[in-house]
Formats: structure tokens, C-alpha cells, sequence
């Protein structure tokens, strides 16, 4: 049996794709509105944050542990989600930066596991990176709707990244439970041979 982590590109990486989805449900919704200057301060939240989250607070919450890879993933999952609740004093509505806080959850979660997976924040900060600079529409509009009174999202907008994060964190459980069953079967061969 061949491990995941000795698997060409394209078998290794493909199954990270569905991570595509957040960004693009934010192309679909508010198109591409892409600048030099969006995309590098979309980058560099991308990877200050993966940095912080998975990088250091999940390296320290987890340790060598195996056991503590799942608590670690939770809470740094959910330190992740209320960070993007701070959107509320830029002038965001409680539903706003609720959904956005789900889809950080649920983002988080899937990020922390591709980082437990892959041992590297890498792969991380690129998917985190294409969420971000995806929403420079989204944020042109906030900043649109905050000079009219707040930042809101329309009943659709918030079924659709509702929906979106739900699908998020059913893949990023079944990330984790699919790798954790590859470790057993991984274990299993090495035992018998």
C-alpha cells in the first residue's frame, strides 16, 4: 500500500480541490475586482494568519501529540472564526460577521487539517490566499455598504455561505477521519510486513 504522503502531485494534491469552493462562491457572487494592491494585502492577511493559526497555535496546541491533533484543530478553528467576529466595529452587521464567522470556522477547520496532513502551512496559505483575494468584490461592496449605513448580506447571500460552510465542515471531518483511517491501514501494513 502506497502512503499519502509518498503519492505523485496529482494523486497527493487533488483531493484538496473542493477547498476551492469558498472562493468560488465569491467569484460567482461579486465577480473578479482584482488590484496589485488587493491581491498583496489579501496574500499578506493570508499568510499572517496561517502563520499564527496553524502555524504556531496549532504546533502548539498539538505538539508530537497525536491525540491532541483533534482539540487543537477545534480550538484553533474556532480562535480563528471569533478573530473575523472584530468586522462587527468596522461597521458590519451581527449577521454579516456571523456567516462570515461560520465560514472562518468551517475553513479553519479544513486548514487545520490540511496542515496536520500535509506537516506544512504552505498549501494553507495559498488556498487561504485565493479566499481572500476572491472576496476584494465582497469587501468593495462592504466598504460600499458601510458609507451607506453598514455592511450587510442579502437573505441568498447568506443561505449560500451558510450552505457553503456547512459543506466546508463536512469535508474538513471527513478529511480528518479519512486520514486518520489511512494511518490505521498505513500501521496495519507495516505490522504485517
Amino acid at each position: 500500500m502506497q502512503s499519502f504522503y509518498k503519492k505523485e502531485w496529482k494523486g497527493r494534491y487533488s483531493i484538496y480541490i473542493p477547498l476551492l469552493l469558498l472562493g468560488a462562491v465569491n467569484l460567482m457572487l461579486y465577480g473578479a475586482r482584482l488590484s496589485v494592491e488587493g491581491i498583496l494585502w489579501m496574500a499578506g492577511y493570508a499568510f499572517v494568519e496561517e502563520a499564527l493559526y496553524r502555524g504556531f497555535l496549532l504546533s502548539a496546541l498539538t505538539g508530537k501529540y497525536e491525540a491532541r491533533i483533534l482539540p487543537g484543530t477545534a480550538l484553533s478553528s474556532l480562535l480563528f472564526a471569533l478573530m473575523h467576529m472584530v468586522n462587527i466595529y468596522a461597521g458590519a452587521t451581527v449577521l454579516y460577521v456571523t456567516v462570515q464567522g461560520l465560514c472562518a470556522l468551517a475553513a479553519g477547520l479544513c486548514f487545520a487539517v490540511v496542515a496536520c496532513r500535509e506537516r506544512s502551512i504552505v498549501l494553507c496559505v495559498a488556498l487561504h490566499a485565493f479566499i481572500n483575494i476572491t472576496s476584494l468584490g465582497a469587501e468593495e461592496q462592504i466598504v460600499a455598504g458601510n458609507m451607506q449605513g453598514g455592511a450587510d448580506l442579502s437573505p441568498r447571500e447568506a443561505v449560500i455561505f451558510t450552505v457553503t460552510a456547512i459543506l466546508y465542515l463536512i469535508y474538513g471531518i471527513w478529511l480528518y477521519w479519512r486520514g486518520e483511517l489511512q494511518k490505521k491501514e498505513e500501521e496495519e501494513y507495516e505490522a504485517l510486513h
